[in-house]
């Protein structure tokens, strides 16, 4: 991380704020992400950077007024105005982007302290999705990136709760279907219809049937209790067209449960009473 300045770093109240997570565009990082984002626009031409914008306006619903579009300067002179628009358009222009302009993108939001960061949607395609610990975005990253079923719904509950446009309620419910499916094989192998409610009560009523490296009985019984706070936020009733209302606070937490779940599920780490 770049080094802070020494007034700041003469003065620990200022250097605590310094080293905090910035939300939106950092100030000291404007002109350069700015910059980047017109090379981005301009530096590959398929699609044009004309079709660029026009798909731009067409992803936002808002035009981009003409002059923008067509002389050579204004677009980052636009995208100065507006800490959403740069935003979305840097989220928007990640999908043509290569490696080496990905790597750049990726180092001036983490020495900005910025609370986004470059990674890969449920899409595959790059964007930007919000920042948490070193820890659980490792986490994350090495449990939605295996095959399956269950890394698939957590790769659309993290793009849902941590992209620019989260959706609060897809997320709750890739999440609880992500536990479901990675939890099934351990607790009920031999029936195909089985709801994580069901599981959930399974394993409440018999914890002595499974077992992982921590305490017994107790820690089974926790386990438990993370997968009821997944459940009862993730589901529908069976219509995935009805609203559950998570709020996006609440949501982070099911999603972030769901992935040690999930991975706790498919590592072994929870497993059968051997017989």
């Amino acid at each position: 991380m770049v080094r802070p300045p020494l007034s700041v770093r003469q003065d620990p109240e200022r250097l605590e704020a310094f080293q905090a997570v910035r939300e939106g565009v950092p100030e000291g990082a404007r002109r350069v992400l700015v910059e980047w984002c017109d090379a981005a626009f301009r530096a590959d031409t398929d699609p044009p950077y004309a079709v660029k914008i026009r798909l731009f306006e067409i992803s936002r619903d808002e035009p981009v007024p003409d002059y923008v579009a067509s002389a050579s300067g204004y677009w980052e002179q636009f995208l100065r105005t507006d800490d959403d628009l740069l935003l979305d358009a840097i989220d928007f222009v990640l999908q043509w982007s290569g490696k080496e302009p990905r790597a750049r993108l990726a180092f001036l939001l983490r020495e900005s302290r910025s609370n986004y960061r470059v990674a890969q949607g449920d899409d595959g395609h790059w964007e930007l999705q919000r920042t948490y610990s070193d820890e659980m975005i490792a986490l994350a990253e090495a449990t939605a990136g295996q095959t399956g079923r269950a890394a698939e719904h957590l790769r659309i509950s993290w793009s849902k709760i941590a992209g620019r446009h989260p959706d609060p309620d897809k997320a709750c419910w890739d999440a609880a279907k992500a536990v479901e499916v990675a939890a099934k094989p351990i607790i009920s192998p031999n029936d195909a219809t089985a709801t994580l409610g069901r599981m959930i009560g399974e394993m409440g009523k018999h914890p002595e049937r499974w077992e992982c490296e921590l305490t017994p009985v107790e820690s089974i019984q926790r386990i438990v209790d993370m997968m009821r706070i997944v459940w009862q936020e993730g589901r529908r009733h069976g219509n995935e067209d009805e609203p559950i209302g998570v709020s996006p606070e609440a949501a982070e937490i099911v999603v972030q449960t769901a992935v040690v779940l999930a991975n706790w599920f498919e590592s072994g780490f929870v497993r059968r009473v051997s017989t």
